[in-house]
This record gives structure tokens, C-alpha cells and sequence, in this order.
């Protein structure tokens, strides 16, 4: 038995680099996180046009005739995998050991030069001799040592600025000119590479890393590229860090209201607390979290790593007069779109963009899908149990991240992030940084309308609309000339006709709410145990089958009634599981009658305990504690309460099994409103819930995830007991939650209509 080694075709070199530098711009991207890992304090990116020339120069520290050969040379190899500080502390971006061959993507033919301080090369190479069917240790390319200077080897070109540049900072460093370009690079290439390379890099590494882009017609201050974004009219501003050992630290930054010369009178009436007054006024509400509560890890477990990131909010419109007036919003008269000019929320690594998070024209720019959330939950800033969400248009910012940080790896393309655990938790730690934010602003905006409807009491000119309409149809019936008081009651009756009508228009929305959160509830439930109803039903068609054999082939009347038994049985769970499900749509349901609420929860519970008949673990319990039985409401309203909130209990026990699973309601009814107990001993809220229980009360709030992290739940059941209870004007008290290590509980009260 011989060994025979591998060899690789020529053209595959070519293949690998253009697969993962498919683009013109990420080329020349890769050629500038090189000089950056070379140490460079300046790289000049230049294209002239009279000769079709690309330059590309750094005042890094070069390379020697030792690297080039064994190093820059070796395709895949890269010596950033081991020593990936440089120098002078900098962490590389690259390891790949493919990066080169963006010269190839770029041109047909490149010329390097590059000195450092004991040697002067040029190395160079023509792409096309990588061909197909040559091996590739029979392509070559040139290598010389040389006595010229930096200006000697671009003397081809006469740009002014360029050389100047080249003079005044380049001592050591490297030269990429590159002739017969890929691409025509006109206007259009030329303003898009510009904008391109402004967005590289993260605000004020100009300091230490100074880009400039020219062309011929480029003058001295638009040659540099700069990334500060210190100019942003934002109304807020979140700025995070997260440390190696999970602890995370918020900050929120209010800048989106103006209380002028009032502003004590405002805070006083809109019952703000002493902290928010400093808030007001520049401080920022600083939040101390860690991540084994957040997501339920370990105590001190991180496995992201150590990140930080600072985004910002700022309307896209101009609010309207009256929405300012409302709510005090600063009047920033240009409402720019910023993520127009900057993007979205980027990623940057060491100092370098991650692609294409955050760019505006890819679908990398939603990276974090909070138009999705936006779509799902489009409720106004002021919604009494709506969570307000922010667009991906209203949002930018910069989050930083390491390459120390190896469970957040790049694509082998640069396209972006692999897909992870690590990812996943990474994202849903910056979403809820984000909900953090829009918490605070909806808090306030609450409070500053409420106040608002106080200082505009439309419900007293609308009592006094009704009396003076009511006291002139009395005059009119009685023959009694009008009185001066009401000679205006004309237009008071029309706009009593215009309160009826809205009143009524108002009473169908909330029947048509009413019936889509009993059809929500009924999805939630449906989906949550289709396999029990599957199964029902595989069992009663076997059973039917059975008998229908028994009789037909068998002439078996016994096993044939024991078949009928058995699908009977089967039928009543379908039934229980349908009373579960549907029984809250029927139209009797859906009136506002005095209910019996023993009754009703009773009829309730006992078509939960039939479902899960099989389950003898699973105990039911439910004590009336008050005489008084009678309530008015909508028993689907009752219903659809309960019904959620044992829906979710079941799914803890699910997840976390106890030998004795316990569900217990207590209710009573005490002068005239309705008192409930619920809780159960399953695992409780999640520690990310503990302290602020009642944020599962907001659409869209989970903490059911799937392997990867990914949250699965709809987070749609507590909202809808929110939104129910508070059509009653009524209270939920969560505080037990925060007090007990494990079960749920929850208590609330209903005033009756």
C-alpha cells in the first residue's frame, strides 16, 4: 500500500476567495481591516481614473521577504488564529487566511509594495495564471527586493492629495495598486464605496485609525471619511454592558420632552415620582440586571461573553401640534430619518462592522425583526394595556463585540454571524434592553396623558351637552318658549346625537374585541393541545372501525356494543375538550347577564378535569368563599380568564413535572365586584419575571423557548387578561410572585357594570 497525497487545482484559490468576497465593497473592506492589523494610524483608499488604477495604501508595519513567502503566500493559513494581538495591542479581524484574494475580486493584475524597517519589496501577481487544470504550486508570483520609495511606485499616478499623504505618513507600510479592474467604476461605484467605507468603522476611531477615500476630483476635506455620530437629535438614548460574568448594566437617557417654565406643576399633576424629576433633567435610570435572571442560567454563567452598545430613538416625523402638546415632545423641527444616512442597529467586532447587520439596503438591516414586532403589536404610546413597540426605522445604534468572544464566530462568507445558541441569546438580551426603553417611554406617555384628559375634561362638557339637550326637549314638549339659558340647544341636541352614536360605535368595537380574545384564547388553547385532540380522535375511528368489523366480519354484537362503549367514552372527551375550547362562543355567552359564578367556574372545572381524566396527578380545586353567588358580566369574559390562565399553568407542569400538580380557585364576591384567587405549585416565573412580575402582562411577553433559545410562545394569554380585567376597571395583584420560590399566583377583582 502506497500513500498519495492530495493536490488542489489552481483555479480552486480563485474559487474559495470569490465565494466568500462575492462584492466589490466587501473587498475592499477586507484589504482595510488588513492594514488595520498591521498597525496603520492611516490607509488610503484611491481609484484613478485617468489611468484605472486602485491603490490601496496603509502605514502599517509592512511585511518582510520572510512572512511574504511562508506566510502570505500559504492559502488558509493565517498567523492572526494564534498571535491575534498586533504590535501595538490591537485585536485582529481577520483569520481566515483568505482574505488576499480580494485582489483578485477587485483586478485582473496586482503590484505590492510594502517596507518595513530593514527591507524594501515588491511583490506581484497576474490572477489569470491561476487557471483551470494547473496545480497550484505551478502558479508563481513575482518577488523583488527594490531601492524606490513610496512616491517612486506610484508615480503613475498625479494625484496631489494622494502623494502628499504618501510624504507625510508613511515610513513603513504597504501599497496594493491594482490595474485591469473587474468592475467600471463610475460615479455611482465611486459615491457608493464612499458611503460604504463611512459605515466600516464604529464613532471616533478616527483617533487612532484615520481612512481616507479619494479620486481625482476629490478635495482635502471630503477625503476623509468620518463615522462620528455626535450630532443626532435623538429623543432617547440606551446605552448597555455586559461583563464576563453576566452581570449587565442599562442606562436610559430621556431627551424626548420638554416641560419649559411648568415643569414642576406637570410632574406634580401627572403624579410622576421625586426620581423622575432627575431623570427629566440629564440623569439616567441606571438598571442592574444579570443574565442567569434574565434567562434563567446558571448564577454568574455568561456564555456570550463580554459586549457593550449604545443605540438611539428618534421619531421619523415630525409629531403634529396637538401630540406635542400632549405630551411635552421636544420640537426638533428637522425630524430626520437617521437610519437613512447610518443604518440600523450594527455590529461591530474590533473596531470593524460585521455585514450586513444594520445596512440599510439587505436583510440584514431588521436583524433583530422589530418591524415584525411593531406588525404584531401596533399599539399607540398611551394604550392603557397595549405595549407600544418601536419601528426598526425609529432605532440605530452601535453594539461592540470581540473576536475574544468565540461563541459569536463569523461566517465563513462574511455574511454575517453563525447562527447559534449563543447568537440567539445574544439578540433576545439586546431586544429586551430595547423593551427596557419602551417601558419607560410608554410609562411616561401614560402618565402625561392622563394628566392631559385632566387638564381637557371632555366627560364634564359632555355631561353638560346632555343636560342642556335633555332640558331643551323638555321645553319643546311642554309648548314653553326656550329659555335664554338654552337657546344654544339645538346644536346641544346634535351633539348629543353625535355622543349616542359614537357611544354606540364604541359598544360594537368592544363586542367585536371581546369576540376576537375569545377566538385568540381559543387558538392559544386549541394549538397548545392538538395532540390530545388528535389522539381522541385516532382512538374513536379505531373504535368505530372496530365495531363496524365486529358486526359485519366477526358477528361479534358483544365486542361490537364494548366498541360503541369505548367510542361513547371517547365522544364525552371530545365534548369536554370542545366545552374547553369553543363552548365561549355561543351567543349566550357573549351578553352581560347576572352570572352565577359558582356555577359557571364549577361547569368550567369539571370540563377541564374530564380532559385530562387520565392525568391523576392533575387536581382541580374551586371554593366559593362568599354567599352572594350573582354577578353581572359576560360569562365568556370569566371564561377566557380562566381558561389562560390553567392553559399556562398545565404547560409549566409540562415542563417541569411535579408528583402532585395543584390548581386552586378561590372566589368570592364582595360588594358587589369579584374577587379571585388563582395559583398552582408549578415552577413559577421564571427569574427574568421575579422582580417585575406584571411585565408578562404586555403583548408578546415569553418565556417558553425551544432548545436554541428561540422563543416559542405566543405570549398572548396574560394580555388578554389584562386587556379583559381592565374593561371592568378592575385590579391584578402579582406581588406573590415575587415573594414565593416556585408556583404562580395571581389575584384580581372585577367591578361589576
Amino acid at each position: 500500500m502506497s500513500k498519495i497525497p492530495f493536490t488542489v487545482d489552481s483555479n480552486t484559490a480563485r474559487l474559495i476567495g470569490n465565494e466568500n468576497v462575492s462584492k466589490l465593497d466587501g473587498a475592499i473592506f477586507e484589504l482595510v481591516k488588513n492594514s488595520y492589523d498591521a498597525d496603520a494610524t492611516t490607509c488610503i483608499v484611491y481609484f484613478d481614473d485617468k489611468t484605472s488604477t486602485l491603490y490601496l495604501a496603509d502605514n502599517g508595519i509592512g511585511m518582510t521577504k520572510s512572512i511574504i513567502e511562508n506566510h502570505w503566500m500559504t492559502i488558509g493559513y493565517s498567523e492572526k488564529v494564534k498571535n491575534f494581538h498586533s504590535p501595538s495591542g490591537r485585536i485582529a479581524t481577520g483569520a481566515k487566511g483568505i482574505g488576499r484574494f480580494a485582489l483578485d475580486r477587485i483586478a485582473k493584475a496586482c503590484s505590492m509594495y510594502t517596507v518595513t524597517r530593514g527591507s524594501r519589496l515588491v511583490w506581484s501577481v497576474y490572477w489569470d495564471d491561476f487557471l483551470p487544470g494547473k496545480k497550484i504550486n505551478e502558479v508563481f508570483a513575482n518577488l523583488e527586493s527594490v531601492e524606490q520609495n513610496y512616491t517612486e511606485f506610484s508615480k503613475d499616478s498625479s494625484n496631489s492629495l494622494f502623494l502628499e499623504l504618501l510624504s507625510k505618513n508613511f515610513k513603513t507600510g504597504t501599497i496594493f495598486k491594482l490595474n485591469k479592474l473587474n468592475d467600471s467604476w463610475n460615479k455611482s461605484t465611486i459615491e457608493n464605496i464612499r458611503k460604504y467605507l463611512s459605515s466600516l468603522m464604529p464613532p471616533n476611531i478616527s483617533e487612532s485609525f484615520k481612512l481616507y477615500f479619494l479620486d481625482n476630483s476629490t478635495d482635502n476635506e471630503s477625503s476623509a471619511l468620518s463615522t462620528n455620530n455626535d450630532n443626532f437629535e435623538y429623543d432617547y438614548k440606551i446605552s448597555f454592558k455586559v461583563n464576563k460574568a453576566g452581570k449587565a448594566r442599562i442606562s436610559i437617557f430621556r431627551n424626548e420632552f420638554d416641560f419649559k417654565a411648568k415643569e414642576k406643576e406637570i410632574l406634580k399633576g401627572a403624579e410622576f415620582s421625586q426620581s423622575d424629576e432627575k431623570y427629566f433633567n440629564g440623569s439616567p435610570i441606571e438598571l442592574n440586571k444579570t443574565l442567569s435572571h434574565m434567562f434563567g442560567l446558571k448564577e454568574g454563567e455568561n456564555p456570550i461573553g463580554e459586549f457593550s452598545g449604545e443605540l438611539y430613538f428618534s421619531k421619523i416625523r415630525r409629531a403634529s401640534k396637538g401630540i406635542r402638546e400632549r405630551f411635552y415632545y421636544k420640537d426638533f423641527l428637522t425630524a430626520r430619518n437617521y437610519s437613512e444616512d447610518f443604518g440600523g442597529i450594527k455590529i461591530y467586532r474590533d473596531n470593524f462592522r460585521v455585514r450586513p447587520y444594520g445596512d440599510p439596503n439587505s436583510s440584514g438591516y431588521d436583524w433583530l425583526l422589530l418591524s415584525n414586532r411593531r406588525s404584531k403589536q401596533p399599539a399607540g404610546i398611551a394604550h392603557p394595556t397595549g405595549a407600544w413597540r418601536v419601528d426598526s426605522g425609529q432605532i440605530i445604534g452601535s453594539v461592540f463585540i470581540s473576536r475574544l468572544i468565540t461563541s459569536l464566530k463569523d461566517q465563513a462568507n462574511r455574511e454575517g454571524i453563525m447562527e447559534s445558541k449563543e447568537f440567539s441569546l445574544f439578540r433576545r438580551f439586546i431586544i429586551q434592553v430595547i423593551q427596557e426603553f419602551e417601558k419607560d417611554r410608554q410609562y411616561v406617555c401614560r402618565k402625561l396623558d392622563a394628566y392631559y384628559k385632566l387638564s381637557h375634561p371632555t366627560e364634564k362638557i359632555e355631561k353638560e351637552i346632555k343636560e342642556k339637550s335633555r332640558i331643551a326637549e323638555s321645553e319643546n314638549s311642554s309648548g314653553n318658549a326656550i329659555s335664554d339659558s338654552t337657546k344654544n340647544s339645538v346644536s346641544a341636541s346634535d351633539a348629543q346625537k353625535v355622543i349616542d352614536s359614537k357611544e354606540t360605535k364604541i359598544r360594537d368595537l368592544e363586542d367585536e374585541n371581546r369576540i376576537l380574545k375569545i377566538l385568540a384564547t381559543t387558538g392559544i388553547l386549541a394549538n397548545q393541545y392538538m395532540h390530545e385532540i388528535k389522539a381522541i380522535a385516532h382512538n374513536l375511528s379505531l373504535k368505530i372501525i372496530n365495531a363496524k368489523e365486529c358486526l359485519e366480519i366477526d358477528n361479534d354484537p358483544i365486542g361490537a356494543y364494548e366498541s360503541i362503549e369505548g367510542a361513547n367514552t371517547l365522544r364525552k372527551s371530545f365534548s369536554s375538550w370542545f366545552e374547553v375550547t369553543l363552548d365561549s362562543i355561543t351567543k349566550d355567552k357573549r351578553k352581560r347577564i347576572n352570572v352565577n359564578i359558582e356555577e359557571s367556574i364549577n361547569s368550567l372545572m369539571a370540563a377541564w378535569r374530564h380532559a385530562f381524566k387520565n392525568r391523576e396527578e392533575l387536581n382541580f380545586t374551586f371554593n366559593m368563599k362568599s354567599n352572594e353567588k350573582m354577578f353581572r358580566c359576560y360569562e365568556s369574559d370569566i371564561e377566557l380568564i380562566i381558561n389562560n390562565l390553567i392553559a399556562n399553568s398545565i404547560s409549566s407542569f409540562e415542563s417541569n413535572p411535579v408528583p402532585q400538580q395543584n390548581i386552586i380557585i378561590n372566589a368570592q364576591i364582595v360588594e358587589k365586584n369579584l374577587l379571585i384567587e388563582y395559583s398552582d405549585n408549578g415552577i413559577g416565573l421564571s427569574t427574568a419575571y421575579k422582580e417585575n412580575p406584571s411585565a408578562i402582562l404586555e403583548a408578546f411577553e415569553s418565556n417558553k423557548c425551544d432548545d436554541n433559545g428561540n422563543i416559542i410562545g405566543t405570549g398572548m394569554g396574560m394580555w388578554i387578561i389584562n386587556s379583559t380585567i381592565n374593561n371592568y376597571k378592575g385590579m391584578i395583584d402579582l406581588n406573590e410572585n415575587t415573594k414565593e420560590k416556585n408556583g404562580f399566583h395571581i389575584s384580581f377583582g372585577l367591578k361589576s357594570f
